[in-house]
């Protein structure tokens, strides 16, 4: 465990291949924050965000709950609030760009990668949670990884019936476009775009912002072994190569799973190992063999006799994510692909809404 920042302690509700998860947990070990990582929410997580993830809650060096946050922009604006310092800026910390493109830019590279994690569908539907299940919890006591095994099926079956959804969609109506090689260098483009050969982080500076934290966070899902078209297209970019090095080396006493550790020096030049090279390095540990099984058993009873349970918590989720203004999709950008595939409908009854207003004056 590194040193406490400001003498807080963190509880991440989560899972590792999430980015989100993953920026936020980036966020507090910058800051020197202590944190656990497990699936299993508390009671007062649940009430307030289901199984939404990542969600955290704040203590205090008095084991007092400072604050409880659902999303990863919040959670940083809150420890660098609390903790201060020079190694967590500001989550607005960048002068050059306006921080709802870069949200939006975030989620359509989220989207470039997660919709290939059940695509296709006939190949990923055995591989998705296999890999799920292995995904291993931080910091957290038997008894509680345990449960977290258990929990981790829930969350393997809420993300994949919508992931499962989109590939099935996507196979049987075209849309959506999954690994598309152009939208994939676009979304990519954009973020090399900001990276200089004379700098080592995003927009040309000599230290580390959060821009950075974030997308590193987003690369974790990208290179955790199920969107391996779009690794393939981030090893072609020897310039976002170089700044993923140059982060990893910034975290290497990370204590959470750092799949970008994939990416090593091939003769002169960067590139992209297996998977099992971050395996084998110690940067990526995978849960034990009877957790795994722990996970896949209880997926396989949640997909049959527990298919009411999990309607409930799909249902009590998309409740939930309605009344969240950061649920993933909510920051797209309406006029580009991703936006008019997720957000049409939601764009549609702003503009409805908007109508009657007008009506009504």
């Amino acid at each position: 465990m590194h040193k406490k920042g400001g003498g807080l302690r963190a509880r991440v509700l989560g899972v590792d291949h999430s980015p989100w998860t993953q920026s936020a947990m980036l966020a507090l070990h910058r800051a020197g924050v202590q944190f656990s990582l497990s699936a299993v929410p508390t009671a007062a997580q649940f009430r307030a965000n289901g199984y939404i993830i990542p969600t955290a809650l704040l203590y205090s060096e008095e084991d007092i709950m400072v604050d409880a946050l659902g999303n990863s922009a919040d959670i940083i604006r809150r420890v660098h609030a609390l903790v201060g310092g020079d190694r967590l800026p500001p989550l607005e910390s960048s002068s050059t760009y306006d921080p709802q493109e870069e949200a939006s830019r975030l989620e359509e590279l989220f989207f470039e990668g997660a919709s290939e994690r059940f695509y296709p569908l006939h190949i990923k539907v055995f591989g998705f949670p296999f890999h799920f299940a292995r995904q291993r919890e931080v910091g957290v006591s038997p008894r509680s990884a345990f449960l977290g095994a258990i929990c981790k099926a829930v969350h393997c079956a809420r993300y994949g019936t919508h992931l499962s959804l989109m590939a099935l969609a996507s196979c049987i109506t075209g849309h959506p476009r999954i690994a598309h090689p152009k939208r994939t260098a676009d979304a990519l483009s954009w973020w090399e775009s900001r990276l200089t050969d004379d700098a080592p982080y995003l927009d040309g500076k000599r230290t580390m912002s959060t821009s950075d934290i974030q997308l590193f966070g987003q690369l974790q899902m990208s290179m955790s072994g199920l969107s391996e078209q779009l690794t393939s297209r981030i090893a072609k970019r020897p310039r976002l190569l170089r700044w993923i090095a140059t982060m990893n080396d910034e975290f290497t006493e990370y204590e959470a799973n750092r799949y970008t550790a994939r990416v090593v020096k091939v003769g002169e030049q960067m590139g992209v190992a297996p998977l099992s090279t971050a395996v084998a390095s110690g940067a990526v540990r995978r849960s034990t063999g009877t957790h795994t099984c722990v996970t896949l058993l209880s997926l396989v009873l949640l997909l049959t006799i527990g298919q009411p349970l999990l309607i409930y918590i799909i249902f009590d989720s998309y409740c939930k994510r309605l009344r969240n203004p950061h649920a993933s999709g909510k920051a797209l950008d309406p006029t580009r692909y991703w936006g008019k595939i997720l957000r049409s409908g939601t764009k549609k009854k702003k503009e409805e809404k908007e109508k009657e207003k007008e009506k009504k004056v």
